[in-house]
């Protein structure tokens, strides 16, 4: 059989993408030509009308038609809103144009992982806009002049996968009652908002708003649209599931103390991967949890009671039922190799642009690939610490020349070329994706060992043990450590070893040390370790926000600057330094501005703080990432010529709800 062709759409719009051409052409790439995208209709606008199909407005999968006949299920009619939401035109756009057909089952290897079934949202990015929201589970909404609240208008008739209806109410007693719970020493976070000020309030039934202590302008975009799922957890906290067990209306004589039980029965219940192990548990995704083995499979089936429709009045989503193999597994040659089987389907997070010449040789008459790029400006960075738990490093990482230093001790096109092929830029991608600007992004980037080392001279490190390694200027002898979660996005072990190799050459003893994402980021927030890599820096405005910083992830810099309004028995943290304090308190200008302009004019001046202080540096930016999916898996986001895909992880990853297979 004739191998399928590699398509490259989505690299032509980015100009320092050019490199890929030669890469590519061995194996088999060909060019078409870019269109402009539609424009994104206005924030909150109205649903678009459906026009009727038949006799009967909306038409259903023949697994639901049957349970209907059966008298297991109510007619289509009455388990949609009465004014579902209808998959339109700007989210058309991002696939084929066909007409979705019901059946079958995708299954999708671990780091491909099933969350993104999970995440659906009150409002939702368009396909083609990351900064415009329109209406998904709610209908419309409305922000106060201040930008001090969001009002929700759910839609009406909306229910729950067990038929029970969704109201204003449901969300409200999630956060008060559990977000908010008195069992808790202190609240459970939301994203996007402040749980130790801000309310959430049901106005009617169907009215929902979120009030928040001090203007919140960008609440969609750092909540996600007030998204579910994996980002927000209340689209799998129904009220009349969690009631069972919470202390305040289901008492067990099991716990002595209700604060236990509350812990044990309600709170440990929220992780996403604890709400597929349970069948009851109803959810607003569109497949609910069917069946469970813990490190092997999650298999959910369709929600009958899902809010949308396609133009042609068909309920969605089209795929039956959806499983996740490899559960906890980020064993990237396993997961690939499912892919090459025909095992899986799909594939977005550990594929990169060097696999693609061996899953072309091994499938490409059976698979495809999509070009993307991504919304965050480097996939790795490295990030230094500000509170280490050796004193003399923690003076040095203070001093902004040690941290340039180590930054140009990096051969950052050696890791271009042999993680990416070298179809990055070296920069530190802080700008907006495919965006290189020479005084953000290039500097502090280029290789120079011979400065590198003055710079440590010049901070008096001058001395050398018998290894030939510095000391700190008592004498005493100096390691760095690094830490890595190697598989953490593509790049990550490529961006240890050689930064560590450039460090060590200019006489700096560095250690990496190894670990998951979980347990490398502990290290780092408790001082045991000096810097770490991380995937996603910089780039589009909610990347450089939410990730840029190092800091929202625990840090006790970060933990001292969000618990200063607080009594100070309920402080936490540790204070950071000025210019950190500087950084931090941009980051909450520019979350309280409601003038475009001059969150633009804040955001360069952070952008420009980070590229000068490098306590967040970046090693490759502007690097394409390939998604990977079955030939005759359809309604595929990124297919079409007209798409560039800018959406990150939480964005209902390439709604999933528009898949279909292909006859035949």
């Amino acid at each position: 059989m004739k191998k399928r062709v590699i398509t490259r759409r989505q690299f032509i719009r980015l100009s320092s993408m050019t490199a890929v051409g030669g890469i590519l052409a061995a194996c088999g790439a060909q060019e078409a030509p870019a269109a402009e995208p539609a424009a994104a209709p206005a924030v909150a606008e109205a649903t678009p009308t459906l026009p009727p199909t038949s006799s009967s407005q909306y038409t259903e999968s023949p697994v639901s038609a049957e349970l209907v006949d059966a008298g297991e299920l109510p007619p289509v009619e009455e388990r949609l809103p009465k004014n579902p939401l209808v998959w339109a035109d700007y989210d058309v756009l991002a696939m084929e144009k066909e007409q979705g057909r019901y059946g079958g089952t995708v299954r999708i290897g671990n780091a491909g992982g099933i969350n993104g079934l999970a995440t659906f949202g009150l409002a939702r990015y368009t396909a083609d806009d990351t900064r415009t929201f329109v209406a998904d589970m709610a209908e419309s909404w409305e922000v106060a002049d201040d930008a001090t609240s969001f009002t929700f208008h759910l839609r009406e008739g909306h229910k729950w996968s067990d038929g029970a209806p969704l109201t204003a109410h449901d969300l409200q007693w999630y956060y008060d009652e559990v977000i908010r719970s008195d069992y808790l020493d202190a609240p459970m976070g939301w994203a996007g908002m402040e749980t130790t000020a801000d309310k959430i309030v049901a106005v009617d039934d169907f009215s929902v708003r979120f009030e928040f202590a001090k203007p919140n302008p960008l609440f969609l975009e750092l909540s996600r649209g007030v998204a579910g799922g994996e980002a927000g957890q209340w689209s799998q906290a129904a009220p009349h599931y969690l009631q069972q067990f919470h202390p305040d209306y289901n008492r067990m004589d099991s716990y002595a103390d209700p604060k236990e039980q509350f812990q044990k029965e309600v709170q440990d219940r929220l992780p996403f991967l604890i709400t597929l192990q349970d069948p009851e548990r109803p959810v607003l995704w569109g497949w609910r949890p069917l069946e469970y083995a813990e490190g092997q499979l999650a298999r959910l089936e369709r929600n009958h009671y899902f809010h949308c429709v396609d133009r042609w009045g068909q309920q969605m989503p089209y795929i039956e039922v959806m499983e996740n193999l490899l559960l906890g597994s980020r064993d990237k040659d396993v997961i690939l190799l499912k892919l090459v089987a025909g095992e899986t389907h799909w594939e977005r997070r550990l594929g990169s642009v060097t696999d693609v010449p061996f899953l072309n040789e091994q499938a490409g008459e059976t698979l495809d690939f999509i070009y993307t790029i991504k919304p965050e400006g480097a996939q790795q960075g490295i990030y230094f610490s500000a509170h280490a738990d050796d004193p003399n490093m923690n003076a040095l990482l203070n001093q902004a020349d040690f941290r340039r230093a180590l930054s140009i001790a990096i051969d950052r096109e050696t890791i271009n070329q042999t993680a990416y092929f070298g179809l990055g830029k070296v920069g530190h991608g802080f700008s907006l994706p495919g965006v290189f600007d020479p005084e953000i992004d290039g500097k502090w980037v280029e290789l120079d060992l011979d400065r590198a080392s003055q710079m440590l001279d010049d901070l008096g490190l001058t001395q050398k043990d018998d290894e030939g390694f510095r000391t700190y200027p008592n004498g005493e002898k100096m390691t760095f450590i690094l830490g890595s979660a190697p598989g953490w996005h593509p790049g990550a072990q490529e961006s240890a070893e050689i930064a560590a190799e450039g460090w060590n050459e200019i006489g700096l003893r560095t250690v990496v040390t190894v670990a998951g994402p979980g347990d490398m980021i502990a290290e780092w927030n408790e001082g045991r370790s000096h810097a770490y890599v991380r995937s996603s820096i910089g780039g589009d405005v909610m990347f450089d926000l939410k990730h840029s910083t190092g800091l929202r992830w625990g840090a006790p810099s970060y933990r001292w600057w969000q618990t200063q309004s607080l009594p100070a028995d309920q402080a936490q943290g540790v204070e950071p330094p000025d210019d950190l304090k500087y950084f931090l308190e941009l980051g909450d200008k520019i979350m309280t501005v409601q003038s475009e302009e001059e969150r633009e004019r804040l955001l360069d001046e952070r952008r420009r703080f980070m590229a000068d202080s490098c306590w967040f540096i970046g090693i490759v930016q502007t690097v394409p990432h390939v998604l990977v999916a079955n030939q005759k898996l359809r309604g595929v986001w990124g297919r079409s010529e007209e798409m560039q895909w800018k959406l990150g992880a939480g964005d209902e990853e390439f709604w999933p709800r528009s898949w279909f297979w292909a006859e035949g």
